[in-house]
């Protein structure tokens, strides 16, 4: 039996229009199912879209800084491209940090910071502090772990 890893939602797709339609045609298409089964449905049409789109926050927020320095350095100066490049570079951070914020479990901080970093920091200490490495076998002697 193949393992599947454990379904998370992720928030920054509550504004993707075409995350929505895919959520609900699939909920749609099994209008005669338990409700267990449309979520598992649903769970399977997400998972199978995300990895077709491969959204990467990182890789689309380095993107957006080439194209606003090729922007600015071009001899058109056109500011409507600027001001668009800028916007779209400031709509990429705030999924980064929000995608960070959801992973960290930090609900009561506000985005807006653009404290990515903070965030995946605080996840790595947890997981850190969450994690095994020494462990007492039957006859009370430790078996430790060495960290990654």
């Amino acid at each position: 039996m193949k393992r599947r890893g454990l379904f998370r939602y992720d928030r920054r797709l509550n504004t993707n229009e075409e995350a929505k339609k895919v959520i609900y045609e699939s909920w749609a298409s099994n209008d005669q199912s338990r409700v267990s089964e449309r979520l598992a449905s649903t769970r399977r049409a997400l998972s199978e879209w995300n990895k077709l789109q491969q959204q990467n926050s990182k890789i689309l927020i380095e993107q957006r800084k080439r194209e606003l320095e090729a922007a600015l350095t071009s001899p058109l100066n056109d500011t409507v491209l600027i001001k668009e490049i800028s916007d779209k570079l400031n709509e990429a951070y705030l999924a980064e940090e929000s995608f960070w914020k959801q992973r960290n479990r930090l609900l009561w901080l506000s985005l807006g910071d653009r404290n990515s970093g903070f965030f995946h920091a605080s996840t790595k200490n947890r997981r850190r502090a969450n994690a095994f490495t020494v462990l007492e076998n039957t006859e009370g002697g430790w078996c430790i772990k060495k960290p990654r």
